[in-house]
């Protein structure tokens, strides 16, 4: 896709467009990007939790209630990556389906409530998973798992309890001919 300028991008502790499916029915919602447990003093929290690793997600207990419970499909039209260079600086690529589309990530959300006398935050965090050959390049440690058409639901109605997330599989984040 076209590059558009930074402030039409999510950014940690901006507005994330979403979906999600609470109650068995699908709504558009606009999450903050960064987790942040109900029981959490504030909202600072989320800054550390932006990102939960598909592989231990049921592990971690800041994560544990919303993959349950709180699965979203974030709406993105690409996602950056940071390729760690000599002299601790990092080189930032921006990654999009090459036909310009938006297209879905997974993610899980959460409402943090500040005081009772206000309305509660309702947070994200995106699911992770092992970089494929493409973006391992770049980044070695972790990429977005991208639900593609057709997977989205399957990422807010998966199985309860279960293991299993519902995705291309783990490394197979994006093909190399998706992407430009």
């Amino acid at each position: 896709g076209a590059a558009r300028p930074a402030s039409t991008r999510s950014v940690p502790s901006g507005g994330t467009p979403a979906v999600s499916g609470p109650r068995g029915r699908l709504e558009p919602v606009l999450l903050r990007w960064g987790l942040v447990p109900p029981w959490a003093k504030d909202l600072s929290a989320g800054a550390k939790m932006i990102n939960a690793r598909a592989e231990t997600v049921f592990e971690k207990p800041a994560f544990r209630k919303a993959v349950e419970s709180h699965r979203c499909i974030a709406i993105v039209d690409g996602f950056y990556e940071w390729e760690r260079l000599p002299g601790r600086r990092k080189q930032p690529w921006y990654f999009t389906l090459r036909d310009g589309r938006p297209f879905a990530i997974a993610a899980l959300w959460e409402r943090w409530w500040a005081s009772r006398d206000e309305p509660p935050v309702e947070t994200c965090a995106l699911l992770t998973t092992a970089s494929n050959a493409l973006l391992g390049a770049i980044h070695d440690l972790a990429a977005p798992v991208v639900a593609l058409p057709g997977q989205a639901l399957g990422v807010l109605v998966g199985q309860r309890r279960s293991h299993r997330l519902h995705h291309r599989g783990r490394g197979e984040v994006l093909a190399g001919d998706q992407l430009k």
